[in-house]
Order: structure tokens, then C-alpha cells, then sequence
């Protein structure tokens, strides 16, 4: 019976997961830094854009290194990516032991990261302008995001910093008989395999942070301190040309 509810969590998640970032991607592509499919906002460092009036799919490597470098450039947006990954995986399968150790521990302890981080600006911000919801309102002002009720934001929020350590909980009591099994066929296979997973549990979030890290605020510009395409004057069409596909 668990293993049936374990597998239906796992596809609910990758579906809800999935969703929001497709969504996400669709409705709002200025969340990404490199989202060329449709629409044109490429840093400074990467490849030149299409250019005007011409289709980025005439071009099919151009158009591959332009997907190939499309990635969110908020990490909690980021983090979503990595739990659709994660997912994916039928820890029930007899093939889920290479992936399940690399990207279990990593969703487990990315969940509380990112909600333990978002609280911490949260207590901080609301101190600062008076409230949640006001500190909440001057990020978007600041982001150049739409205005949202108080309802849409404290959803919003409760979905993607909170809601995904109550699905990672569901995931493993209902899959603790396979997740146990997975780490003690890789804890039996030789000690420095055990130990090399321990620490991966421990520290792979950390890594993930770090590698966002390394390509998003190279893509922002260094210095600048501003998002590419949030400086002076709103958006990245008035320096890309408004390039869409």
C-alpha cells in the first residue's frame, strides 16, 4: 500500500513541480537569465542574440548553445528545477541506487535551506520596512514585478519555501522502505562509498548554491550590483532590442 502512495507522491510532485516551472518559464521568462526560446534576454558574456527580424531556430547550433544556457536566475526557482529532477525517480526501481543518493540528500536539505533562508530575509525585511507584506512589495518594486494582494504573495511564498519540506517529508515516510534500502546497498559496497554519500547528504546543497552562485552573478555582471536587464531605465528590451522569437 505505501509503495503505491509512494509512487502516486512522486508523480504528483514531478507534475505539480513541473507546472510551476514550465509556468514560470512561459508566463514569466525574466525570472531566467538566458531564456532565448522565447524571448531574448542574454547577458553580455554569451553568445551574440539572433539578431532582429530573424528566427533563432534558422540557426540550430546558435539555437542550441541558447537553450543549453538558459537557467533561472532566482535559486529558489532554481531549487524547484532540482525537485522535478528528484521526482522523477522511482525509488521503488531496482535502477534508482546511482541517482536517488545524488539527488535525494540534495532536495532533502535544499527544502530547508531554502525555507530556513527565506525566513531569516523575511524576519529581517519585515523589521526593516514594518511588515512582511511591505518588505514583500518593495522587492517586487525593486525586481520589477507585478503587483500582487497580500492572499497571492503569502500563497506564493507558503508554495515554493514551504511546501516543498512537507512534500520531502511525505516522500520519505512514504518511501522510507526503499530509501533505506538504496543507502544500505551503498553503505555495504566499501566504507569510503558510505562516507562519500554521508557527506554528499550533508554538504550537496551547498554545492548547488554555489554553482547558481558562480553562473548567475557572472551572468549579472560583476560589480553592477543589479540583475541583468534591472538597472536604470526597467528592462532588458530596451538594451536587447526587444528580441523576440
Amino acid at each position: 500500500m505505501l509503495s503505491t502512495l509512494a509512487f502516486a507522491w512522486e508523480r504528483a510532485c514531478m507534475v505539480i513541480y513541473g507546472g510551476w516551472v514550465f509556468g514560470n518559464a512561459l508566463n514569466h521568462p525574466k525570472k531566467f537569465l538566458t531564456l532565448t526560446y522565447w524571448v531574448h534576454t542574454a547577458p553580455p558574456t554569451a553568445m551574440p542574440l539572433t539578431p532582429p527580424g530573424h528566427d533563432a531556430r534558422d540557426n540550430p547550433r546558435r539555437l542550441t548553445v541558447e537553450l543549453l544556457t538558459a537557467y533561472p536566475r532566482d535559486l529558489a526557482l532554481q531549487t524547484m528545477c532540482l525537485y522535478v529532477m528528484y521526482f522523477t525517480i522511482d525509488k521503488a526501481s531496482p535502477h534508482a541506487t546511482v541517482l536517488t543518493p545524488l539527488l535525494h540528500g540534495v532536495a532533502f536539505t535544499g527544502s530547508i535551506s531554502v525555507m530556513v533562508g527565506y525566513a531569516v530575509m523575511a524576519f529581517f525585511g519585515a523589521a526593516h520596512h514594518g511588515s512582511w507584506y511591505a518588505w514583500e512589495a518593495a522587492m517586487s518594486k525593486l525586481n520589477n514585478l507585478p503587483h500582487r494582494t497580500f492572499g497571492e504573495k503569502l500563497a506564493a511564498n507558503l508554495f515554493v519555501h514551504a511546501w516543498p519540506v512537507v512534500a520531502v517529508a511525505v516522500d520519505l515516510w512514504l518511501s522510507w522502505e526503499p530509501l533505506s534500502n538504496i543507502y544500505a546497498q551503498v553503505a555495504h559496497r566499501n566504507a569510503a562509498t558510505g562516507w562519500a554519500v554521508s557527506i554528499w547528504f550533508s554538504v550537496g546543497f551547498f554545492c548547488f548554491g554555489q554553482t547558481w552562485q558562480k553562473l548567475t552573478f557572472k551572468a549579472r555582471g560583476a560589480g553592477n550590483g543589479k540583475n541583468e536587464g534591472e538597472g536604470e531605465g526597467g528592462d532588458v528590451d530596451k538594451k536587447a532590442g526587444k528580441n523576440e522569437v
